[in-house]
């Protein structure tokens, strides 16, 4: 065989983007050359062998190997975006049937971070876990209310802020969607109420901060005030009070 037309495999010791490269050019020197007639077809099918395995183990030991804008069908919708080893990664959006849309992160064919657009004009923007919100996010409720803090299991769980559509806000302590332990809330009168929560409710030991400077302490059960509350006014004056 003349030298020339050697287009043994066993050179291509280079970078994978090298070895894609000159496996092309060898794909080309093994067609022209059997459209030329100048190899035997016994030898270029044991080329094409070669370059087969060739490829085969450059795909599996190159394990950045990024698809650009590839488009995958589920059942539930479409996804459009970036795919490693045949899973979503990188950044990418996916379509649901549902209506709603997730834009953002994904890893390990998961969604990991980003904004999730739902069929009824909510939207969150976060971190997600096992396709849950997770960790720390913000949600836009469609009544105008906005929650930002942290999330655990779909719901708002640990710190938060709650900015209510009238202007009313709530900051602190939250369990299971609801205002549960110490927070702070401040009404849109200017009024501002500090201590101990339950189930959305004030329950417990608390301060009432009034807008002309008067303060009111005492306990309070399933939002009412319970028991004695002394009230310290502006002006000095203490007032008892027996609920």
């Amino acid at each position: 065989m003349d030298k020339k037309n050697d287009l043994s495999v066993s050179s291509l010791s280079l970078k994978n983007n090298e070895k894609l490269i000159n496996i092309i050019i060898n794909l080309e020197k093994i067609i022209g050359n059997l459209y030329n007639k100048t190899i035997n077809i016994e030898y270029a099918i044991n080329e094409l062998k070669n370059i087969f395995i060739l490829i085969n183990n450059i795909i599996n030991e190159n394990k950045k190997f990024i698809i650009i804008n590839s488009t995958k069908i589920y059942d539930f919708g479409k996804y459009v975006g970036e795919i490693k080893n045949e899973k979503r990664e990188g950044k990418g959006i996916c379509y649901y049937k549902t209506e709603d849309r997730f834009e953002g992160d994904w890893k390990d064919d998961k969604a990991v971070k980003g904004k999730m657009y739902y069929n009824n004009n909510e939207i969150y923007e976060g971190e997600i876990e096992n396709t849950l919100r997770e960790v720390k996010g913000i949600f836009y409720y469609k009544d105008g209310d906005i929650y930002k803090g942290d999330w655990k299991k779909h719901y708002k769980e640990g710190k938060g802020i709650i900015f209510h559509n009238n202007d009313d806000i709530y900051e602190g302590d939250l369990k299971d969607g609801r205002r549960e332990g110490k927070g702070i809330y401040y009404y849109n009168n200017g009024d501002i109420f500090e201590g101990e929560w339950k189930n959305s409710k004030r329950e417990g030991k608390g301060i009432i901060y009034y807008i002309n400077k008067d303060r009111e302490m005492g306990d309070y059960l399933n939002d009412e005030p319970i028991g004695n509350h002394v009230t310290l006014m502006a002006n000095g004056e203490v007032i008892s009070t027996i609920y």
